[in-house]
């Protein structure tokens, strides 16, 4: 969620950002391998894999790097969709240099971050990093939905829309919504939207399950960090988090009026990942 930041160091990280840009143009910082990109609905596990997948000494994990995504990220205003076509040259610029740079300054081989308001930027992510891998990571709807309300209790964060969160797309249309709605709503919209377009880009996007880190997340580094180009050793694996499953905690924290609510608005997505059975139509 945002937080409020002094406007003059804002301007002096935006002013940063685009001089790294324009010096990465042209080449300063060496050229820029592929990068890994997490995206996945808020409180689904992207930190999570994130930092896992950040354990290899040859990745730098440089997190969300929200300014550096949205100069405007802060304001909390506009739309968090966006397509290819917003993807202007400076912002394209912008990106990579600074990508090039954190390979630059510490010396790995990779790049790794993770967003999870670019769940709804598929085609903008791509646009600027075409040779980048794309990891979606999906979580239970009601398991995040539950999350993402519990987090948002202040009151602060209640008056803003969606909890301060992402905003999905058709979102002022939905402002008088009560908040878990507009929670359940914003996992729906971006799971779905992330899993039909990224699947676009073939072997460059994985899409992953929350629920199988803890027993999985062995095999998927290893298949991350080949991908990459890295050597994967013994001590790699063994550097890896004990990932603990959460998933239930939505089972004792939501009432079943609740419940109902985000399975009744969340259904396609649920269904789509299996987190639902799908009831046949009547003949």
């Amino acid at each position: 969620m945002g937080v409020p930041t002094n406007p003059l160091r804002g301007f002096l990280r935006s002013l940063n950002h685009d001089l790294r840009g324009t010096l990465g143009s042209l080449g300063l910082f060496g050229p820029l391998h592929p990068p890994i990109l997490c995206v996945g609905s808020p409180n689904s596990g992207t930190t999570i894999l994130g930092d896992a997948l950040g354990s290899h000494p040859r990745v730098e994990n440089r997190s969300e790097a929200r300014v550096l995504w949205d100069p405007r990220f802060h304001r909390r205003e506009g739309d968090t969709f966006r397509d290819a076509t917003d993807a202007r040259p400076r912002d394209v610029r912008r990106l990579r240099g600074n990508f090039a740079w954190y390979q630059r300054v510490t010396g790995a081989q990779v790049v790794l971050n993770k967003h999870p308001e670019n769940t709804l930027r598929i085609h903008y992510v791509m646009r600027a990093f075409p040779e980048a891998l794309l990891i979606h990571i999906v979580r239970d709807g009601r398991a995040a939905v539950c999350s993402n309300f519990t987090s948002a209790s202040s009151k602060a964060a209640r008056a803003r829309p969606f909890g301060g969160y992402m905003r999905p797309r058709g979102w002022r249309e939905q402002l008088d919504r009560p908040l878990l709605e507009q929670l359940a709503s914003m996992w729906n919209d971006s799971v779905l939207y992330a899993a039909a377009e990224g699947a676009r880009y073939g072997a460059q996007y994985i899409e992953v399950r929350y629920e199988e880190l803890e027993t999985g997340l062995p095999a998927l580094a290893e298949r991350v960090w080949r991908w990459a180009g890295l050597e994967v050793g013994p001590e790699d694996l063994a550097r890896l988090p004990k990932i603990e499953n959460r998933n239930d905690k939505w089972r004792r924290t939501l009432g079943a009026e609740q419940v109902a609510t985000i399975e009744r608005i969340a259904r396609e997505g649920l269904q789509h990942f299996g987190y639902l059975e799908r009831v046949p139509a009547r003949s």
